[in-house]
């Protein structure tokens, strides 16, 4: 089983970057829900970004991050999580699993 570690924070890239460099030095795979933090200024974020790539930290964002944690969008809860995160599309996944279940009836 592979290790790792997610961060989100308000904090700008400083803050946020040395637990991410922390938990690549430990062994752990590091990832950080970028538009969940934030920067005083759009230099300090790229900087910032530039500066994670370049340690090897993965960079993701807040819904990519909860589909993998879920791993499947056939998980029982993927919908309330869909809604609760305000995505776009969970309307469009509420109708393909209705019209998925409807099609399982009938077989």
């Amino acid at each position: 089983m592979s290790r790792a570690s997610t961060i989100a924070t308000p904090l700008p890239p400083i803050g946020i970057g040395y637990p991410a460099y922390s938990a690549i030095d430990e062994g752990y795979a590091s990832y950080v829900v970028v538009d969940a933090s934030g920067a005083f200024s759009q230099t300090q974020r790229e900087a910032g970004i530039a500066r994670m790539t370049q340690k090897g930290v993965i960079l993701t964002d807040y819904l990519s991050i909860m589909v993998e944690i879920m791993r499947t969008n056939a998980d029982p809860k993927a919908l309330d999580v869909y809604k609760a995160l305000d995505v776009d599309f969970s309307v469009l996944i509420e109708q393909i699993s209705a019209a998925d279940a409807e099609k399982a009836k009938k077989s």
